[in-house]
């Protein structure tokens, strides 16, 4: 006989153990069960803990519901030759000093990354068909991760195709298997607007973007049964993306079809920039919705005030090309009206009757007044003289001016004329037509002039109205004080008197800069007095005292 008191079984279970069991019992119960049985409980639970092997096997490349196309009629080549080239030839030159074993294909949503994936698996399993191949998609394998992982452990050479990477960048264990020299890993990442850190846990040796070429985006079109003349229009408007081009386009063509069955004339780039091209259902998955941060990022673009390293996470996102430019119209425009468009546009500019437009004149002194100069002054350096050239101030009135525009008015910038290869630098349409032409330093007037006289714009229906503005340095003085007002308006008037014609004169307006780019006049033609008259100060002069 042994005196004191013993201890319950339940006193010596662990937590898990316990948790477990208090799902069907409580510990009188279980204290009331014989060793036999608490053996045979202890045993189930054991096996739960412990799940059936993930099978490997299954992890393939699958086309069609999964986004992906069949590799028997993928068309692209350029990026999945140059991703072949780098990978080691044969299984015993994953060895070999200098193997890159290690790569990532990674761009935008929609830019084909998995169709290039599903490629790279055709091949990699003819190239190495004595190892195993494995296919993970790991957004729909994250639940599994830690299982699949502790497999491929036990697997020591193979080769791993990760589609969607980036939805395990925080889990290192499973990048971990890819540190030596026996496992080939060949990743896709999505880099969105909602990713701010895609920072990888692991170095890939070869980094390539998903990006068309532009000999494959014509390719492209013409099986969308697009017209050879106009390609570059459509590579202008929707980049390299492959998903723009393949879920967009097909839309496009339908709305103009729809057009021209009412109005035969019309252009294919005013199908494009009428504001339903905007609206598209499919574009939540090309463009995602943005996040606050990210709406403030692009708003200190459009303030000149956006760093380096946030330039580079827009070229990643597909938002900006590697010159820190919008990457095409398209993204341009759909994030323009996200974040500024107003639902209800300045009323003084746009009058209550929706059939009026306002003036070019008007048009100029809006868009001027809103011109953002921080932009202007960084972009100006991209100009071997520091002054801004013509596309620049085409882009900068473009955006400025956008901010007023209704979103049912079309309006572009490098508008396609009809029946020619001539562009018109802003075009503003509602039944009546507004076209601006920008020139700087006074190149050619006479010849701007001439395309809307009798020339190469002779179609655009403009009822006698437009507007050419030539844009300068006001003198070789740098601020606008120095200038006296007088100076300024002998400048702009010299600007007139060269024109040949009264005509020309009034379709015509001068907008003098200062040298430090900070500030502006815009000066227009006035018929009675039949000289120059100041018509806007930009910024107004609310805003910044301009004084003699």
């Amino acid at each position: 006989h042994r005196s004191g008191s013993m201890a319950a079984p339940w006193d010596g279970l662990d937590e898990a153990y316990r948790t477990w069991l208090l799902e069907d019992m409580t510990s009188e119960e279980y204290n009331k069960l014989g060793p036999v049985d608490r053996r045979t409980i202890r045993t189930q639970f054991q096996q739960q803990q412990q799940p059936s092997a993930f099978p490997l096997q299954t992890l393939i490349y699958h086309c069609g519901a999964r986004n992906g196309v069949s590799p028997g009629s993928f068309q692209r080549r350029v990026v999945v030759n140059e991703i072949l080239g780098l990978l080691p030839e044969s299984l015993a030159s994953f060895n070999h000093d200098g193997s890159k074993l290690r790569c990532l294909c990674y761009g935008p949503p929609g830019s084909g990354k998995t169709s290039i994936m599903g490629k790279l698996d055709e091949v990699l399993r003819a190239r190495f068909p004595t190892i195993p191949v494995y296919f993970v998609r790991c957004g729909e394998l994250k639940g599994i991760r830690e299982q699949l992982t502790n497999q491929l452990t036990g697997v020591p050479t193979c080769v791993v195709l990760a589609d969607d990477v980036q939805e395990w960048y925080d889990f290192g264990n499973f990048f971990a298997l890819f540190k030596g020299t026996n496992r080939l890993l060949v990743a896709a990442a999505t880099y969105s607007v909602e990713q701010f850190n895609p920072q990888t846990p692991v170095e890939f040796q070869v980094k390539k973007k998903s990006n068309l070429t532009k000999q494959e985006a014509s390719a492209l079109l013409s099986r969308l049964n697009v017209d050879q003349e106009h390609h570059d229009d459509m590579i202008m408007w929707f980049g390299d993306n492959y998903g723009r081009f393949h879920l967009l386009v097909p839309t496009l063509l339908q709305r103009w079809n729809e057009l021209k069955a009412t109005k035969p004339d019309t252009t294919l780039a005013e199908a494009f920039f009428r504001a339903e091209t905007m609206e598209d259902p499919v574009s939540g998955r090309l463009i995602p919705h943005l996040s606050t941060k990210m709406r403030e990022i692009l708003k200190l673009c459009w303030m000149g005030k956006m760093d380096t390293e946030q330039s580079k996470k827009l070229e990643r996102y597909g938002v900006f090309d590697e010159h820190g430019q919008w990457s095409c119209e398209y993204v341009r425009r759909k994030y323009f009206r996200d974040i500024f468009h107003v639902s209800r546009p300045d009323s003084a500019l746009f009058e209550d009757n929706p059939g009026s437009l306002p003036t070019e004149l008007n048009l100029l002194k809006k868009g001027f007044e809103e011109l953002n100069w921080a932009q202007l002054k960084m972009c100006a350096g991209s100009s071997t003289s520091g002054f801004p050239i013509e596309d620049i101030w085409q882009a900068e009135f473009y955006g400025s001016i956008g901010q007023f525009i209704p979103r049912e008015l079309t309006f572009c910038k490098e508008h396609v004329v009809a029946q020619t290869d001539n562009r018109v630098d802003f075009v503003l349409r509602n039944g009546s037509t507004r076209a601006i032409e920008f020139l700087t330093n006074s190149r050619d007037v006479a010849g701007h002039h001439i395309k809307f006289e009798n020339g190469s714009y002779r179609t655009l229906r403009l009822s006698g109205t437009y507007l050419v503005v030539d844009i300068k340095p006001w003198d070789s003085l740098p601020e606008l004080h120095d200038v006296s007002n007088g100076d300024r308006l002998d400048t702009a008037n010299a600007c007139f008197t060269a024109l040949a014609s009264e005509k020309r004169r009034r379709h015509h307006a001068v907008f003098l800069i200062s040298n430090d780019l900070s500030s502006g006049i815009l000066y227009a033609y006035d018929a009675t007095t039949k000289a120059a008259v100041e018509f806007a100060r930009s910024p107004p002069p609310r805003d910044m005292d301009i004084s003699e």
